[in-house]
C-alpha cells in the first residue's frame, strides 16, 4: 500500500512538473511576442526557462528569467522603449486559470 501511495505521489509530481514548465514557456513566449522591447533583440534571445526542481517543502521550482545586464532596469522603467513589466504582464495574464490548466494535465496523466 505504501508502495502504491509513493508511486501515485511520484507521478503527480512529475505531472506538476511538466505542466509548469509548459505554463512558464508560455508565459515566456508572451512576452516575447508581445511585451519585451526589441532594440538589438540581445534582451529578448536571453529569456529563457529553467527548471529548479523542488524547495525543501516539495514545492515545484519553475524559473523565468531574461540574462543580460539590463534586464531588471528594463523590466522596471522601460520608457521610451516600451514594454515595461515585459515579464510581470504576461505572468499576470497567465495565472486566471492556470490551477485549473495544470489540475487537467496531472489528471490526464
Amino acid at each position: 500500500m505504501i508502495q502504491a501511495i509513493n508511486t501515485e505521489r511520484g507521478r503527480i509530481a512529475t505531472s506538476v512538473d511538466r505542466a509548469l514548465e509548459t505554463e512558464a514557456q508560455a508565459i515566456l513566449e508572451d512576452s516575447k511576442e508581445n511585451y519585451v522591447p526589441v532594440l538589438t533583440g540581445k534582451l529578448k534571445r536571453s529569456g529563457e526557462v529553467t527548471n529548479v526542481g523542488h524547495n525543501i517543502d516539495g514545492d515545484a521550482l519553475v524559473v523565468i528569467t531574461y540574462n543580460t545586464p539590463y534586464a531588471t532596469l528594463v523590466h522596471e522603467r522601460a520608457e521610451p522603449y516600451g514594454g515595461r513589466k515585459y515579464l510581470e504582464q504576461p505572468v499576470r495574464n497567465a495565472a486566471s486559470g492556470m490551477s485549473a490548466r495544470v489540475g487537467a494535465v496531472v489528471k490526464s496523466q
